[in-house]
């Protein structure tokens, strides 16, 4: 399973790397990003490729981003440890929207439709709470939003908590924004304190949810809450 699941990962750097440009992801060579060498298989292993080229590209020699590997080794331990199929569908679409809101500060619509799917497969997208609560944190932040003029939050984080509450219902919603804000805070401080950011620096919320729904849905008690 963890070797499927590195399989996956190097699939998961495609798709970050070109859902934000809005590139096609089903057809099209992987090649390098800054010779646009295209890439043979043997420089594709997960993680085995990266460390044999010292993570540099073999023709041009520039360095390859560290996110590869960490990709792929995070969407293995995934695969080892999701509860089920559907939760391993959304842990691998909460992998991909963290990195690409970390990256371009974007939330592709095309992530939150899959988790719609999953939740609607799970059959507790029409659950009361699951409905109240999409409507509450959707509704709250819509409001932020609207107010603010999207200074203070992008409305593809509306969006998103829209979905997380859709999918995790009451307490769950609660659980992972609470946990989102706190990740968001402690990494703010840290990089403030590190002079790295300033007060008018923008934050991925959505990668600090993301994060929090991975926790929470590999965290035992979400496994008997969620049994599918």
């Amino acid at each position: 399973m963890f070797i499927l699941g590195l399989l996956v990962g190097s699939f998961l750097n495609v798709l970050i790397y070109r859902l934000p440009r809005e590139l096609p992801f089903v057809k099209g060579r992987s090649h390098c990003p800054h010779c646009d060498r295209v890439l043979a298989w043997y420089d594709l292993v997960p993680v085995v490729s990266y460390v044999m080229l010292r993570g540099r590209c073999r023709q041009c020699h520039h360095h390859i981003s560290l996110q590869y590997p960490l990709v792929e080794l995070l969407s293995g331990v995934l695969f080892v440890f999701a509860p089920s199929l559907l939760w391993l569908v959304a842990l691998e679409v909460f992998l991909v929207l963290a990195v690409i809101d970390l990256q371009h500060l974007l939330i592709p619509d095309a992530l939150l439709v899959v988790l719609i799917a999953v939740a609607l497969a799970m059959r507790v997208a029409w659950q009361p709470w699951n409905l109240l609560s999409a409507l509450a944190v959707g509704g709250l932040l819509f409001l932020l939003w609207f107010l603010s003029k999207g200074t203070w939050i992008g409305f593809g984080d509306v969006k998103l908590v829209a979905v997380l509450g859709l999918l995790f219902g009451f307490p769950g919603t609660a659980i992972v924004i609470y946990g989102g804000v706190m990740i968001g805070g402690l990494v703010s401080v840290v990089l403030l304190a590190l002079r790295k950011a300033n007060r008018k620096t923008a934050v991925p919320l959505g990668t600090f949810l993301a994060l929090a729904a991975i926790v929470y849905i590999l965290y035992e008690p979400a496994q008997r809450l969620f049994p599918y």
